[in-house]
């Protein structure tokens, strides 16, 4: 009677530290890839330190053209997510020189990816009807900078 209960102890023990550092090591993972996939372009970023993506931009790109914005008429947000070719799809609107805008998260994450592994983001607007509505920005230091809080 002493022997089995003390293997089921010995047995729950090792169950319980072995979900324990299973648990651990998949946090680990999780926070770890979805930390190190952000472009940080924040001033502490530039001395190798961590911190959160900025939701206020300004675009420093003085090209009279403007930086595109792009969408694909035939998703609806639910449908976009990472490795998309954003590139092809149809240019919504431009943001010019000067001009500030909010990005807008979707599902934690800041940044959407394209189907070459580079960083996006996803600006909300208002239609003249008042449907929301949005567009993709490539994500390029020469083109939008972050706006200090």
């Amino acid at each position: 009677m002493i022997v089995n209960s003390l293997t089921v102890l010995v047995s729950w023990i090792v169950g319980s530290i072995t979900h324990f550092l299973y648990s651990g090591l998949f946090l680990w993972l999780l926070l770890g890839i979805s930390n190190d996939r952000l472009p940080l372009m924040t001033p502490s970023a530039s001395r190798g330190e961590k911190s959160f993506a900025p939701t206020e931009w300004r675009v420093i790109d003085t090209h009279p053209v403007g930086v595109p914005c792009r969408w694909n008429s035939e998703l609806s947000m639910e449908e976009v997510r990472d490795s998309l070719k954003f590139e092809e799809w149809a240019i919504e609107r431009r943001l010019t020189w000067g001009q500030r805008f909010r990005s807008q998260p979707h599902e934690g994450e800041a940044f959407f990816y394209d189907d070459q592994g580079s960083p996006w983001l996803f600006v909300p607007f208002s239609t003249l009807t008042g449907k929301s509505q949005g567009c993709f920005v490539p994500f390029k230091d020469t083109s939008i900078q972050p706006i200090s809080e």
